[in-house]
């Protein structure tokens, strides 16, 4: 039986829509000026020239371009629904904020939820990287290996690829579903988001610009991204007398490779390849922390107090859930220098304390601008904490408070 007429044209249409998107998002790249309005009986179709871009083309390991965009402008371009909210306003790349507290302290917002109440539900699966990505994930970690953003295990002659919790969703109630994932897991997808390696299936021209684009000028939910999603942690640790220890960040690491004051630890949250899936308690998630900081500071868990802050999405990173803690120290500075000094991975910041020049708020440039971009985030996060809890940090004899 023949085709009728409207079915055709409906198919035709169809047809054109297809080869017009095609068109539109090839030559948005090329010109990064193209606003076209297409409307018709079927179908209405806007597009602007803040299509995500790539920051790298080809595989190239003398290249210095980064592997993802951090840029705030074009960033709250692509992500426009975020354009008006207080963290943007302050120039913080992290979204989708879950305020956290603990029990005696109170949060940086009334609706914080309370540590105690939250369930981490660990998956017995791990995380998989698709199959439509195994290429590109391939050569990312290839290229990251040839550019030595990869740390060699002397001690056991193979690449340092930890085990690391893949947060597969959050409820407002608390509970953090997720899964085991390796860190190449997050080099073959959250770090490498805009790279145009030219190995990606589909017509993918890069991670961000295919299958995580913006919805609605939004992070896709976590429950439905496609990438490793590990979690990582940060914390800002302050002397007895509230002074905040800034560190100058290597430029030569894998993830946010940008020199600035930095927070005063950060990686991502590492947990035992053996440990079982089942319903856990926050104390996993502190435990990660308390681990970074003995890597990165050298400080035992006992020289310091640990406060939780917030759990956020970083927008350079597609929606890469942090962790955000705030510290402060129970041992005097002579001390806290030692252990930095010979921390297992002091390597990873390239000057002292002691020449760590102070943030002033005089200096035309936005104060922003001096930090990477998580360093900034850390701060911010933890002013929040101290100012929220002036009382509660009297009581435990904080001399600044």
């Amino acid at each position: 039986m023949p085709s009728s007429p409207l079915k055709e044209k409906s198919s035709m249409t169809t047809k054109f829509i297809s080869i017009t998107r095609a068109w539109l998002r090839q030559t948005v790249r090329k010109t990064r000026e193209l606003d076209v309005s297409l409307a018709g009986p079927q179908f209405k179709l806007s597009f602007k020239g803040d299509e995500p871009i790539e920051t790298r083309k080809g595989i190239n390991g003398q290249s210095d371009k980064p592997f993802y965009e951090s840029d705030p402008d074009r960033l709250f371009k692509y992500y426009y629904s975020y354009q008006h909210t207080p963290e943007h306003l302050d120039n913080l790349l992290y979204v989708d904020v879950f305020p956290l507290k603990t029990e005696g302290s109170n949060g940086i917002s009334l609706d914080a939820i309370d540590c105690k109440n939250l369930v981490l539900a660990i998956e017995p699966s791990s995380y998989r990287l698709p199959e439509k990505l195994r290429r590109h994930g391939d050569a990312a970690v290839a290229l990251f290996k040839e550019m030595k953003k990869l740390r060699f295990l002397d001690e056991s002659q193979q690449w340092e690829n930890n085990v690391a919790l893949r947060i597969d969703a959050i409820d407002p109630s608390g509970k953090i579903s997720c899964r085991k994932a390796r860190y190449f897991d997050q080099v073959a997808t959250n770090l490498t988001v805009d790279w145009a390696s030219g190995l990606l299936s589909d017509g993918w021209y890069t991670i961000r610009s295919g299958m995580e684009r913006p919805e609605n000028g939004k992070l896709r939910p976590l429950s439905e991204s496609n990438l490793a999603n590990t979690l990582g942690v940060a914390v800002l640790l302050y002397e007895r007398d509230l002074s905040p220890i800034l560190r100058i960040r290597s430029a030569s690491l894998a993830s946010i490779p940008k020199r600035g004051l930095h927070c005063t630890a950060s990686g991502v949250l590492e947990i035992d390849a053996s440990h079982r899936a089942g319903l856990f308690d926050f104390a996993i998630l502190r435990q990660g922390m308390v681990k970074e900081i003995k890597h990165e500071i050298g400080l035992d868990e006992h020289e310091y107090d640990l406060f939780p802050v917030a759990l956020a999405r970083e927008l350079p990173r597609c929606g890469k859930p942090q962790l955000f803690f705030a510290a402060i120290a129970r041992v005097p500075p002579a001390r806290i220098r030692e252990a930095i000094a010979s921390a297992d991975e002091a390597h990873e910041f390239i000057e002292d304390l002691s020449s760590t020049p102070a943030p002033t708020y005089g200096d035309s440039t936005a104060l922003s601008e001096h930090f990477t971009y998580e360093g900034w985030a850390c701060l911010r996060f933890a002013e929040r904490f101290i100012e929220a809890n002036q009382p509660y940090l009297q009581s435990l004899g904080v001399a600044g408070a």
